[in-house]
């Protein structure tokens, strides 16, 4: 055998849009403490109705902690857009429907059932509103009923928007994604992902908007908290995230004061809103969109930050990331606690003294009921979702191997011949199944990464060579017509069987009987004599191989060589 050529040809640098964990913003779910202290206060009881005095400095702060409730939803749109976005950006596939949903309900769902029926039962009377309740807060649909929104678990109404919120992702957003997947310039890419998050912001102000001239009251929680009056909020903390994935770097940060500068603004643009709520000159309906523009700097502030500032390593230290990893069992316990509690007087919420001891209190034991829900609940309830994986392993490790025919030397087979008989030679075949039928072992699907061989269309064109591909797919035909237009070579679509059997590459029989060829790079000279077989299980490095082979190829040398790498 001749020379292996190992240089690939150099690819286009592309915008980084990989996204870190960050611990800082992950911090930001302490504002849980917020939420105890807010609920702590509704439920006191003083001279003036509160227990601290109206107007002062101190009814000031807590009485719009509430403010910080934005937070959540903006969250909420940046999981969304690390989760879905991220993908699109990077020319990668989606997940899958059933996945997306599956791993948000296994993450969230079994704990709040739990919590939810013990809560339901503690407090059962037979009476046909309790029933009622259930029924609106097991289907997770409170947040659109007045009645029974701030029923059982007052709190459990921003799970129900949540989930509304998946819903939503899968299946108003995934299909659109989709198509922004498929276009080709990446600039074009961010700005149509840009127009989605400025699509929620528009239909959540406008389902706002519509509230307001219907003269809707805002005690009508049923509208004013539904799913669609947060969608801007969501919206907002999408963008949020793109500029993230824009600006990060592991080497940025902002220069040292401006950070602090943005703090000081957002804290500053907080209070000037708590002053004109307690004048009554904040309109109930534009609160949480006025105050999430200050979560919001406060959110930025923390991104832009240095590492090395020691804010952000105390937002990153363990101790503060584990208080954050319960956050959510706190959220929903700590208001059942706090009602029983408050309404058997070993609570109490009379005095300033009271209230301060009684607030501390209820938190601790919130902690603790989160730390048993994190660990007994919510890690194994994520585990729910992987129980297919292990099946579906065995489905491919009990695969009988069915051997390759097609060697170095050999005529290139007819079912290439025929299908790309006017393409120019040195021709490179990829070939492997669509993605639906991808083993766990291939970590991305060929024609979809094989996208990323635009950059080396001018390689193969120097040496006057060809690209193609044969697809597997249950519906060979429509797979390959739509591979064709995602790739812009001639792709064909083939069974699987056929693709084994008249192609020759090899592959697994399954179970069921279906048979799934392998994923090989064929390159065939202008002979039609077959000069290599190459595989790989990432399809870019397979496909950059190839062309490797083939420009060595039609340079005259003679290359004949079957490569593997795992």
């Amino acid at each position: 055998a001749g020379e292996q050529p190992t240089r690939r040809a150099p690819a286009k640098p592309k915008r980084k849009v990989q996204l870190s964990r960050y611990e800082q913003l992950d911090a930001f779910r302490l504002i849980v403490i917020a939420v105890v202290t807010f609920h702590t206060f509704q439920h006191s009881s003083g001279k003036a109705g509160t227990v601290l005095p109206i107007g002062s400095l101190a009814d000031s702060i807590v009485s719009n902690l509430d403010f910080l409730l934005s937070f959540y939803f903006m969250m909420a749109g940046f999981g969304l857009a690390v989760q879905l976005f991220r993908p699109v950006l990077a020319g990668k596939p989606l997940p899958e429907r059933g996945a997306f949903i599956s791993k948000r309900f296994a993450r969230l769902l079994p704990v709040y059932f739990v919590v939810f029926l013990v809560v339901w039962e503690a407090r059962y009377a037979g009476t046909h509103r309790q029933w009622m309740d259930l029924l609106w807060g097991i289907t997770l649909m409170q947040s659109w009923s007045t009645e029974h929104i701030f029923a059982t678990i007052d709190p459990a109404w921003y799970l129900s928007v949540e989930f509304a919120f998946v819903w939503i992702a899968a299946f108003a957003l995934m299909p659109i994604l989709r198509r922004i997947t498929r276009i080709e310039d990446e600039e074009r890419r961010w700005l149509a992902l840009a127009g989605v998050g400025v699509g929620c912001i528009v239909v959540g102000l406008a389902w706002k908007f519509g509230l307001s001239l219907r003269h809707t009251d805002y005690t009508h929680w049923g509208s004013w908290f539904a799913p669609p009056s947060w969608l801007d909020l969501w919206g907002i903390g999408m963008l949020f995230a793109l500029g993230v994935m824009r600006w990060d770097r592991p080497d940025r940060s902002a220069p040292l004061g401006v950070p602090l500068l943005l703090v000081v603004a957002s804290c500053a643009w907080l209070w000037y809103l708590g002053v004109l709520s307690i004048h009554g000159e904040l309109p109930r309906t534009v609160r949480f969109n006025a105050s999430g523009l200050g979560v919001l700097g406060l959110m930025i502030a923390a991104v832009m930050a240095s590492p090395k500032r020691i804010t952000r390593r105390i937002m990153a230290s363990k101790p503060v990331q584990a208080l954050g990893a319960c956050s959510f069992g706190i959220y929903l316990v700590h208001a059942p606690i706090l009602r029983y509690f408050s309404s058997q007087g070993i609570l109490p919420l009379d005095t300033p003294l009271h209230w301060a001891v009684s607030t501390a209190a209820l938190f601790a034991m919130a902690t603790i009921l989160g730390q048993l829900t994190l660990r007994y609940i919510e890690i194994p309830g994520q585990g729910l979702v992987r129980l297919h994986m292990p099946e579906r392993q065995r489905k491919w490790d009990e695969a009988r191997p069915v051997r390759a025919t097609l060697k170095i030397g050999d005529r290139a087979p007819d079912a290439i011949l025929d299908r790309f008989d006017d393409l120019a030679r040195p021709m490179i075949v990829l070939v492997g199944p669509h993605a639906s039928l991808r083993p766990p072992s291939q970590g991305d699907p060929t024609f979809v990464t094989a996208q990323a061989l635009d950059d080396e269309r001018f390689v193969v064109a120097t040496f006057g060579g060809s690209l193609a591909g044969i697809i597997a797919a249950p519906d060979a035909r429509r797979a390959g017509a739509v591979q064709a237009q995602r790739v812009g070579w001639p792709v064909r679509g083939m069974p699987g069987r056929d693709v084994v059997e008249q192609v020759g590459v090899g592959g697994l029989k399954m179970r069921s009987g279906a048979v799934v060829p392998h994923r090989v790079a064929i390159v065939i000279d202008r002979d039609d004599t077959v000069v290599a077989m190459l595989s790989d299980t990432n399809g870019e490095h397979l496909g950059r191989d190839a062309i490797a082979v083939a420009a060595h190829t039609a340079a005259g040398g003679k290359t004949i060589a079957a490569t593997s790498a795992a």
